[in-house]
């Protein structure tokens, strides 16, 4: 976890959003993402989290020539504010820094499938008379979780971070999210801001407004 992300989860966290806001914060959907906002006196803290499908098409690591040509103009694209969203040019915020990364969802099942296997192991050791049919269910269950893991491994999240420094923060009254008209396969964003204020907003496509005041 970066920086911005500890200081964005403190501050979000302490704010007392309500149950109803805490629940909207959107998990690994497709089509759907996360966006926290957090202002702090000049300072403006932007994080969007998205499957990685939404915006390249494919979850996995780039391979292929043309899946590093995608995450590279993704990449481009994303550096500067207009690729996310918004903001009132009367705040007059300069972005002074980003961050990207994409999750490896391979190494956060490694501790999960040890832990599956140890148990698998002592399971066999505790009915040792029985060791012919559980050696046939067990055969059985561990295809079926290594082809689960299998599934899991081909999703991964893309994170952006923005930090930025607003000359006349009383100017933001709002953020229009620019990113809906630029990859089709987003239809929705779960948002939650401190400006100073709590707010809690689903945005799409039609209504990509969040309100800050």
């Amino acid at each position: 976890m970066n920086r911005a992300s500890l200081y964005l989860g403190t501050l979000l966290c302490t704010a007392s959003l309500s149950t109803q806001a805490q629940d909207a914060l959107t998990p690994h959907q497709h089509g759907a993402a996360r966006l926290q906002m957090a202002l702090d006196a000049q300072t403006l803290w932007v994080e969007f989290h998205s499957p990685a499908f939404n915006l390249l098409g494919f979850e996995h690591h780039p391979v292929s020539a043309d899946e590093k040509r995608a995450y590279a103009q993704l990449e481009t694209a994303m550096r500067t504010p207009a690729g996310l969203l918004e903001l009132p040019a009367a705040a007059k915020c300069v972005l002074n820094q980003v961050s990207i990364t994409q999750s490896d969802p391979a190494a956060q099942d490694t501790h999960a499938d040890e832990h599956e296997h140890e148990h698998e192991h002592e399971h066999e050791h505790e009915h040792e008379h029985e060791h012919e049919h559980e050696h046939e269910h067990e055969h059985e269950h561990e295809h079926e979780h290594e082809h689960e893991h299998e599934t899991a491994a081909a999703h991964s999240d893309l994170q952006f971070a923005y930090r930025f420094h607003c000359d006349d923060p009383e100017q933001l009254s709002g953020v229009n999210l620019t990113i809906f008209s630029h990859y089709p396969a987003l239809q929705r964003i779960d948002a939650e801001a401190i400006a100073p204020l709590p707010r809690a907003q689903t945005l799409t496509p039609d209504n990509s407004y969040l309100e800050l005041k």
